[in-house]
């Protein structure tokens, strides 16, 4: 599927006011993996959001944890838990963006863990 035919099944599928805003390509092998990832079920939801923010590639996703907070229906205590535990698992990497005045994320650990369980796993899960 190119582009358009992307966006047109998509407006067909959600409709053009839910759509309107964007959407959030995650490849299915996050969704697929997840426990494989040993990421719970809150973590992933903050995880999704992170992800949200991530447009270019070759900018990093910079959101708060007040600003997911807020569209989790959690505390900003309780996503800075979440995104810790995140970090420890090496799935996210928070870095300061002297520049921007903002802490961005890395997801490279995430790519990294998610490659090799599909390499290990072999290409069909």
């Amino acid at each position: 599927m190119n582009k358009q035919q992307i966006s047109e099944e998509l407006v067909t599928r959600w409709g053009n006011t839910t759509i309107s805003d964007g959407f959030q390509p995650v490849p299915h092998r996050l969704l697929r993996h997840q426990a494989d990832l040993g990421i719970t079920d809150p973590q992933m939801m903050v995880l999704l959001n992170v992800l949200d923010f991530w447009w270019k590639t070759e900018r990093r996703p910079f959101p708060s944890a007040l600003s997911i907070g807020r569209r989790i229906g959690a505390s900003e205590r309780t996503v800075r838990r979440h995104l810790s535990a995140l970090q420890r698992k090496g799935y996210v990497v928070k870095q300061k963006n002297s520049e921007r005045d903002k802490t961005e994320f890395d997801l490279t650990g995430l790519i990294h863990r998610l490659t090799a369980i599909v390499l290990e796993r072999g290409a069909a899960n």
